[in-house]
């Protein structure tokens, strides 16, 4: 059975404390299931995601609940929405605001040209970032996560942020850490970060899928 690849110990790597990658000595395969609503967190269902989604705006560079939404929140489910906004803003607070794009209740961010170091070919995958009040998704080309792999961490991090402008601290760490503990050879994916479980650190808050 084909199964996700997870960093477990993200949670802990975006709290700003070591990283520690998984114990498993090898490096498995990744899963062709795209439904990144099965690694939502038991606190955010998808249930509620759906229902506040409609709810949540962007004003000032920042998620809001909307007042009506609030309204039609039982107590627990306000409370996590709640915690995932304020986690959702923090995040987004390390984006040059300059750059990005609000479509909608989402942020973007346009990649930067590719001209200087790579050249981009169809076959090369997608390239693009989109952050949602609820997580974050992004699309890494061949070239790009071959670049993380070769760079380490630190640099990997760095890369990240100079292919997508201002982007930095627990997104770029999240993303280099997964793509270097559990990849072993260049492929096109796309990473799937859930707050709610960066939240409370559980196993699963980021996942790495093939294009």
């Amino acid at each position: 059975m084909k199964r996700k690849l997870i960093a477990g110990t993200l949670g802990i790597a975006l709290m700003g404390s070591s990283i520690v990658h998984p114990s498993s000595s090898f490096a498995a395969k990744p899963t062709t299931n795209n439904n990144f609503e099965e690694s939502l967190s038991e606190s955010l269902s998808s249930e509620l995601i759906n229902k506040v989604d409609k709810f949540v705006v962007v004003e000032n560079n920042k998620f809001v609940l909307k007042d009506e939404g609030k309204l039609s929140l039982a107590k627990d489910e306000f409370a996590a929405v709640k915690a995932v906004l304020k986690e959702a803003n923090q995040i987004l607070n390390d984006v040059d605001k300059d750059k990005i794009v609000v479509d909608g209740n989402t942020v973007t961010i346009p990649s930067k040209a590719t001209t200087e170091q790579f050249s981009i070919a169809a076959k090369e995958g997608k390239r693009a970032i989109k952050f949602h009040w609820w997580g974050a998704q992004i699309w890494l080309t061949k070239t790009d996560v071959i670049a993380i792999q070769r760079a380490g961490i630190a640099g990997g991090a760095a890369y990240l942020g100079s292919i997508f402008t201002g982007v930095g601290g627990a997104v770029a760490g999240a993303v280099v850490s997964t793509i270097i503990s559990e990849y072993v050879s260049g492929i096109a994916v796309k990473v799937n970060v859930n707050y709610a479980k960066l939240l409370i650190r559980q196993y699963g808050a980021v996942t790495v899928l093939p294009q």
